[in-house]
């Protein structure tokens, strides 16, 4: 079986087993519906500190790899951490640490799925693992339906939301075509770099350099219209990785000018009329939007396209007046770099700095954005939904592993 000959097994294994260990000091036994108690209190590396050792191989260079007993095992726990973390009951009843422990060990174990198989597995492997994703998949799916028609059912249709949201946004012509960074926003591919992974680097240099400005704008827009903003990170390498492959494939190079949402955020309301404020709010900040995707209406069929989740989409183009690229480059952490690059493991990066201090220094920053609104049960959904999307999206096990690697 291939194993990842890598520090990194030896740490994932001591981190199940001294989560695991913890959890039985504390109470004797493990809880009943917290990580499957009785398939795991059967394993007795729970006993004694070390004993996982049992179940780890030892590869030629002596680092420590799972063997196919400790597969078994923390496909139970992984399974175990899902039911916690899927369980309704630990929400409401505030047992918050337990859901997210759960969340934290589910992750590092599905981040950690090239522990289990290595990525170059042979047939028989690629079999275990595709009846392992399978598995916890359907698990996933099973909690995603359950989730969507509740929300269904106990929020939207009885307070008439669609109808009450329907008409923000209604006066945007959505365009004809797929809204591009290069056509839309001037970021166009520079003289000296090619239309693969290079644009990708470039476009990403920029992206950092302006997030801090868009988040500030669209922050203090929102607030006084009773908005909440949970700013998210600029879009990851691996995620645009796997969207030009899957999503881009057959778009005009280069494919990485699709990606409209590297700079992202959503903002909570509590009302309707919060919602249409805070609309109107963005629309006199960053003027009208170039497409509004309204998912509150009564014509979208949530539970089948978004498992329940509704939200109202918005792609802006965000222009930085009285500012310049050149300023924005300056004012930026070098770390930020350094660690984008190292992720890579590039110097494109380095490269993509350089064209953009020669050949945009001078120019107005101008970036597509995304901005999702949405009312405060659907942030509740989100969050309870987000673990099992990620499960169920990628639809293999080497792309389940691609969803998590950067902590999930």
């Amino acid at each position: 079986m291939n194993c990842m000959n890598t520090s990194s097994d030896f740490a994932f294994a001591h981190r199940l087993a001294n989560v695991t260990r913890r959890r039985a000091r504390e109470e004797n036994a493990l809880r009943v519906g917290v990580y499957d108690s009785r398939a795991l209190v059967e394993a007795d590396f729970l006993k004694e500190d070390g004993a996982m050792v049992k179940y780890l191989g030892q590869t030629d260079e002596g680092i420590p790899a799972l063997n196919a007993r400790g597969i078994q095992v923390a496909l139970r726990v992984l399974q175990g951490a899902l039911l916690t973390f899927f369980n309704d009951n630990n929400w409401e009843s505030g047992h918050r640490e337990d859901v997210l422990e759960a969340k934290s060990l589910a992750s590092g174990i599905m981040g950690s799925w090239l522990l289990f198989w290595g990525m170059e597995a042979n047939k028989a492997e690629s079999r275990e693992a595709n009846k392992a994703y399978a598995k916890i998949s359907r698990l996933a799916l099973k909690r995603l339906e359950h989730l969507s028609f509740l929300t269904e059912l106990e929020y939207f249709i009885p307070q008439h939301i669609g109808m009450q949201m329907e008409p923000i946004g209604k006066d945007v012509t959505e365009p004809q075509k797929h809204l591009r960074q290069d056509v839309d926003a001037g970021i166009v591919l520079p003289k000296g770099i090619g239309g693969g992974l290079s644009y990708r680097f470039y476009l990403l240099y920029l992206a950092h350099c302006i997030d801090a400005h868009f988040q500030d704008v669209v922050e203090k827009t929102v607030v006084p219209c009773g908005g909440e903003i949970r700013k998210a990170a600029v879009k990851s390498h691996s995620r645009m990785q796997v969207k030009y492959f899957r999503d881009y494939k057959q778009a005009a190079k280069p494919r990485d000018a699709m990606n409209c949402d590297i700079c992202r955020n959503c903002v909570t309301f509590k009302t309707v009329e919060n919602v249409r404020m805070g609309y109107n709010a963005l629309v006199a900040a960053l003027g009208k939007p170039l497409s509004v995707n309204n998912n509150f209406s009564d014509n979208f069929d949530a539970p089948k396209e978004s498992y329940g989740y509704r939200c109202i989409k918005c792609i802006f183009k965000f222009e930085l007046q009285n500012h310049n690229w050149g300023g924005l480059i300056d004012a930026v952490d070098d770390q930020v770099f350094t660690t984008l690059q190292a992720q890579a493991n590039t110097n494109l990066y380095e490269v993509s700095r350089r064209i953009a201090e020669t050949q945009f220094r001078d120019k107005t920053p101008c970036i597509l954005v995304e901005i999702q609104m949405l009312l405060l049960p659907y942030l509740d959904l989100r969050r309870k939904s987000h673990m099992p999307y990620k499960i169920v999206r990628p639809g293999t096990w080497q792309g389940l592993r691609t969803e998590f690697e950067n902590g999930g």
